[in-house]
């Protein structure tokens, strides 16, 4: 029996294989990807709050070629999820992050328009604007809501359907609240505002596990219970409940983390 690739990680293949690729080696492996029923990849551009404003963001996104993987994304019926990350290592504070994730997302949508990508067809997963993680002042679910649409708006056409945030270290907890006051945040919002995270839904579901074929049900529990209070959230409705749960109050932050 043949096996066949999960959309999960096709994006990972994707990016290898794109190395330097040819048309040719582009077209055959997202005709592959899209018959195994992938529908959406993801492009990530990983920079930081410290990031040398000497060279042109234009460029920088121009560089990384994420505009033109989109076009060959869309000519094989799948859909781009552009992924601009500013990383949380370092001390910056909230103010920081919202200016570099401004300039970066403006400087990205200048790419995409410049190669005349059908914004209607994409999604942005971008960070939430947090503090870093060394920061020693901690901000609110409501001035981290602020501060990310505020981002957003300024940056972001009306046309883009839907924004997936990564967790980008938070811990589970942090996510959804965040999450939940973004969604409550009484500015504008005219793109749905959901979730992607990877750590932020699994790490108590892992730790649960733990490697043990008998705690396959606890496991698969705490993952529908992160799913579930993050669906919540969506819509702005998560309470908490104050159980950290087994590790969904631990920090998930990796210093100088890459995919």
């Amino acid at each position: 029996m043949s096996h066949r690739p999960s959309p999960v990680a096709s994006w990972v293949c994707l990016l290898l294989r794109l190395a330097k690729p040819t048309e040719c080696q582009r077209s055959l492996c997202l005709n592959k990807y899209r018959s195994s029923g992938t529908r959406q990849m993801s492009q990530t551009i990983q920079t930081s709050s410290a990031f040398i404003w000497g060279v042109s963001l234009a460029h920088f996104i121009q560089k990384h070629g994420k505009n033109v993987h989109a076009l060959f994304f869309y000519s094989h019926g799948i859909v781009p999820i552009v992924e601009p990350e500013i990383l949380p290592d370092g001390d910056h504070d909230l103010k920081r992050c919202q200016y570099v994730t401004e300039k970066v997302l403006a400087a990205m949508y200048k790419a995409l328009s410049d190669h005349h990508v059908y914004l209607e067809g994409t999604l942005l997963k971008p960070n939430m604007v947090t503090a870093g993680h060394s920061c020693s002042q901690k901000n609110t679910p409501q001035e981290v809501a602020m501060a990310t649409v505020t981002a957003l708006r300024r940056t972001v056409p009306p046309a883009v359907p839907g924004v997936t945030f990564l967790s980008g270290g938070q811990s589970e907890e942090e996510a959804s609240l965040n999450l939940n006051a973004i969604n409550q945040c009484p500015l504008n919002k005219p793109w749905a505002l959901t979730f992607s995270y990877g750590r932020a839904l699994q790490a108590s579901a892992l730790k649960a596990w733990g490697g043990k074929k008998e705690n396959g049900k606890a496991c698969q529990e705490e993952f529908v219970k992160r799913a579930l209070n993050n669906s919540l959230a969506c819509v702005g409705k998560y309470v908490s409940a104050g159980d950290k749960g087994s590790a969904a109050g631990e920090s998930l932050f990796v210093a100088n983390h890459a995919y």
